[in-house]
């Protein structure tokens, strides 16, 4: 295959999924998930009445466009997190660079330490117990 029509597709490919990105993000502005049969409820919730990692990530969405970053941790507060890390990676992989640190092994250790946090805020999520109860996702005050 010719690496320049490959270079296009992936170029093509970058931006389908920027788009796809931001056409999720109006969605999200205009349909509140909290109040619309837009968006079905989480399955996992429905079926076991557990709290899956992702169970708020759209309300919080939601909350977060609109303003309202206290809702949004109240909806999924490892979102905020992941958000804000995904955020800060790449200034963050610079001043790493800078300091002669080798970020490939730092990112490594981070993606195969990921798995293990999103078990465990699941895991701890589901324990109706304070300060446990303040991961499940609950409707702000």
């Amino acid at each position: 295959m010719n690496v320049t029509l490959t270079m296009h597709h992936a170029v093509l490919h970058r931006y389908a999924v920027r788009g796809a990105l931001v056409l999720a993000l109006v969605f999200l502005f205009f349909v509140n998930p909290a109040t619309s049969t837009l968006i079905p409820p989480c399955p996992v919730h429905a079926m076991t009445g557990l709290h899956c990692p992702g169970c708020g990530s759209l309300r919080a969405t939601h909350a977060l466009l609109h303003g309202d970053s206290v809702a949004a941790v109240q909806y999924n507060p490892l979102l905020l997190v992941m958000f804000a890390a995904f955020a800060l990676w790449r200034p963050l992989r610079k001043v790493l660079r800078d300091c002669g640190i080798e970020t490939q092994r730092v990112e490594a250790r981070v993606v195969s330490a990921l798995p293990w946090l999103i078990v465990a805020y699941w895991v701890l999520r589901n324990i109706p117990v304070y300060p446990f109860s303040l991961l499940a996702p609950h409707v702000p005050a």
